[in-house]
């Protein structure tokens, strides 16, 4: 399950399903949250910040921490967020992750698929929840217990900032 979304307090209901859902064997990834360029030490997200789930940090083009994802010690693994504010590759777009939208039209009986340019832990957090779903497509079995144990391991990432686990990306950049 991907999660793009959270704040800074705690909620019973999605606490409970959280822990059904891991007790069911299902890998939960969370967003870390965009507050990074707002403090100095950004408040943990939730539902990042629950044990028992995965909290993604962005990175920019240059596998950095996004300046504007958040970090906090719960921040377990990093993946592309982008940085729409650059070009730094030159390639004539801003460096962002293209996502697929959608919406229906004013009448709301046609939808009208698009792709554009987004920034943020939301667009980081899928590609972990990708990665973890291609890997228990294969081992069905995998838990998220043994997927942190791998993370911890350094076998899914490239470790990016200080070296082992940091609060700015966790173990490293996603790598599956």
């Amino acid at each position: 399950i991907n999660m793009s979304f959270g704040g800074p307090g705690q909620n019973a209901a999605t606490r409970a399903a959280i822990e059904e859902a891991v007790a069911a064997g299902v890998i939960v990834v969370a967003s870390a949250g965009n507050e990074g360029d707002e403090s100095a030490s950004p408040p943990p997200n939730f539902p990042g910040s629950y044990a028992d789930v995965f909290a993604v940090a962005a990175t920019d083009i240059n596998n950095e921490r996004a300046p504007y994802s958040s970090f906090y010690p719960q921040v377990e693994v990093a993946a592309p967020g982008g940085d729409g504010r650059f070009d730094l590759n030159g390639d004539g777009f801003a460096d962002a992750v293209v996502g697929g939208v959608g919406r229906l039209n004013n009448a709301g009986t046609d939808f009208e698929p698009r792709y554009a340019l987004y920034q943020g832990t939301s667009m980081a957090s899928p590609h972990v929840a990708a990665g973890f779903a291609l890997m228990k497509s294969i081992f069905p079995d995998l838990t998220s217990d043994q997927a942190r144990q791998l993370l911890e391991e350094g076998l899914l990432t490239t470790d990016i900032a200080a070296p082992g686990r940091d609060s700015d990306t966790g173990y490293g950049l996603i790598s599956f």
